[in-house]
């Protein structure tokens, strides 16, 4: 469920988990330059699990996709 250390998304790389809950899991990252960052991840368990190699989150149900798609602005 937790994304492992190393992983890198988007500019940040992944160190450990701080915390997590029912909604949500907290990341100690670190950015290009070296500053460390908490990263918050929407991740509602009930609802979602991961997938192959690049940790693709999928949904239960597809009741739930819509509401959990996530919209760029």
């Amino acid at each position: 469920m937790f994304l492992p250390g190393g992983h890198r998304l988007r500019d940040y790389v992944i160190r450990g988990v701080l915390g997590s809950g029912g909604f949500g899991i907290t990341y100690l990252a670190s950015t290009s330059l070296g500053k460390l960052v908490a990263v918050k991840e929407y991740y509602p368990r009930f609802f979602c699990g991961r997938v192959g190699q690049d940790y693709t989150v999928t949904v239960s149900s597809s009741t739930v996709t819509v509401d959990l798609s996530w919209r760029p602005s």
